[in-house]
C-alpha cells in the first residue's frame, strides 16, 4: 500500500469510464499500445499504474494537482494537521518511470477527438507524426481559444475525474497545485473552525459520520459532541449496495456483525453496538430520537 494509517477507509463514489474507440478500428482487437487518464486519484492512479505495468503500453496521467491525497484520512488531518504530511505524495513519484505526468491548470477543457480512419497506435517508442495519426482517439486539452496545451494521440482514454469534495477536502481549483499549498489552506481552515468552535454536532450515522464523531471526540471536551443519527428501522437493509432503503441510525446500509481478526480465532463482533459503546464511552452524545419527525413514507 502507500500509505499506513490507523483510519478505517471510507467509501468514496469513484467514476471509472472507459472510453473505447470507433468499432471499426482494430484497438478492440490488439493490445492498446497508448493510453490517457484524466484524473489522479484512487481511479486514475490505481489504472495508471497498471497499465504501465504492461511492456509495450505508453500511458499519460494527467490531473489538476501534482499530488495524490488519501481522502479518507482527511478527517484525522483535522484535528491533528500534522497527519497530513502522511497524506500526500506527488503524483510523480506514484507512477513507474515507464508512465508519463501532465499537471493542468484549472480551467482547461478536455476533448476526446474520434477519428474513424484510426487502426490503432503504432509501438510506444514511435514518435512520427505521421504514425500517430493512425491512432484512434485523440486527447486535446485547451484553454479558451489558446493553442492546445496538450494532444496526445491514443488507444483508449480512461476519464477517472471522480466526484467533488470541497471544500473540505478538495483543491483542485487553485493555481497552485502543490502540496505545500494544499497544507496552508488546510492549516488555515482548521484554525479558523476548530479553533473557534466549542461544540459539534454531526447529523448522519454513516461511515463518514461515525469517524468524524469519533475525532471531534478528541479535539473537543466530553459531553461538547452530539451524534444525530435518528432511530434504527426495522427495515434497515443489511447490504450497503442498497442505497434506497437507509434505515438510518448507526451505519446504516450495514450488516451489524462481521468476522474480527485479533489476538485469538475469528469471531463475530456486533459492530453497531460497538461504535455506540465506544463514542458514548468517549463522552459523545448519540442522538437516536427524531428531531424532526420525517413524513410519512419518507
Amino acid at each position: 500500500s502507500m500509505f499506513s494509517l490507523r483510519l478505517p477507509p471510507l467509501l468514496h463514489s469513484l467514476l471509472l469510464l472507459l472510453v473505447p474507440a470507433p468499432a471499426s478500428s482494430l484497438a478492440l482487437v490488439r493490445p492498446p499500445k497508448r493510453v490517457a487518464v484524466v484524473g489522479g486519484g484512487f481511479a486514475g492512479l490505481t489504472a495508471a499504474r497498471n497499465l504501465a505495468s504492461h511492456a509495450g503500453v505508453e500511458v499519460l496521467l494527467c490531473d489538476q494537482r501534482s499530488y495524490f491525497e488519501y481522502t479518507p484520512g482527511i478527517l484525522r488531518a483535522w484535528v491533528e494537521p500534522d497527519t497530513h504530511t502522511r497524506l500526500v505524495k506527488p503524483i510523480s513519484k506514484l507512477l513507474p518511470r515507464t508512465a508519463q505526468f501532465q499537471r493542468v491548470l484549472p480551467g482547461h477543457t478536455t476533448r476526446i477527438l474520434e477519428s474513424d480512419e484510426g487502426e490503432g497506435c503504432p509501438t510506444p517508442d514511435s514518435s512520427d507524426a505521421a504514425a500517430l495519426a493512425s491512432c484512434p482517439l485523440m486527447l486535446s486539452i485547451r484553454k479558451d481559444a489558446e493553442a492546445p496545451l496538450l494532444e496526445y494521440p491514443c488507444d483508449f482514454v480512461i476519464l477517472a475525474t471522480g466526484g467533488e469534495l470541497g471544500p473540505v477536502s478538495d483543491d483542485r481549483q487553485t493555481a497552485d497545485g502543490s502540496i505545500k499549498a494544499r497544507r496552508q489552506r488546510l492549516n488555515e481552515q482548521v484554525a479558523s473552525v476548530m479553533q473557534n468552535s466549542t461544540s459539534a454536532l454531526i447529523v448522519g450515522g454513516g461511515l463518514t459520520g461515525v469517524e468524524l464523531a469519533a475525532e471531534c471526540a478528541e479535539h473537543f471536551p466530553r459531553g461538547a459532541v452530539t451524534f444525530a443519527v435518528g432511530p434504527t428501522l426495522k427495515t434497515r437493509a443489511a447490504d450497503p449496495s442498497c442505497a434506497a432503503d437507509t434505515g438510518e441510525g448507526i451505519l446504516p446500509g450495514f450488516a451489524d456483525a462481521r468476522t474480527a481478526v485479533g489476538g485469538g480465532a475469528p469471531h463475530k463482533v456486533r459492530v453497531i453496538p460497538y461504535v455506540k459503546r465506544w463514542l458514548e464511552d468517549a463522552g459523545v452524545r448519540v442522538l437516536e430520537s427524531w428531531a424532526v419527525p420525517p413524513p410519512p413514507g419518507a
